[in-house]
């Protein structure tokens, strides 16, 4: 009758540490999931960020200028009123101006850009709050 106790506490022990441990087990891998997921969303977010910058670069070389930031990406998609219909050579994506980021946030534009650039693109990133510059792509 003893051994049996003890064989059954044994076996209690030794299911209950099996049950932590593929709990804590399968935590972890959701955390790895997570981080993965959010460097996907970051480099999708990156690459667009290129694209965009892409097309502003050919606009400005067909056009003589970057969009305005009132243009914005707009002018990639259609003419703008001022531009003669000679040097739009667009539309320079196919997306509307609209595009979201992965996490449903709009890209920002601006011209001209800090530090002496002629524009800069970025999204607000996962937290979608604007200067959180360690966030923002």
């Amino acid at each position: 009758m003893q051994m049996t106790f003890k064989f059954f506490f044994s076996f209690l022990f030794c299911l209950g540490l099996l049950i932590v441990s593929g709990c804590i087990s399968e935590a972890q891998r959701q955390e790895r999931e997570a981080k993965q997921q959010e460097q996907e969303q970051k480099r999708t977010a990156f690459s667009y960020v290129k694209t965009l910058a892409s097309a502003v670069e050919r606009f400005a070389v067909d056009v003589g200028r970057p969009p305005t930031t009132r243009e914005g990406f707009e002018a990639l998609v259609s003419r703008p009123p001022d531009v003669p219909e000679h040097n739009w050579q667009g539309p320079y994506i196919l997306e509307r101006a609209t595009s979201l980021d992965p996490w449903g946030n709009n890209y920002q534009y601006a011209n001209p850009g800090d530090g002496g650039r002629a524009f800069d693109i970025w999204t607000n990133s996962p937290d979608g709050i604007i200067g959180h510059w360690m966030n923002d792509i």
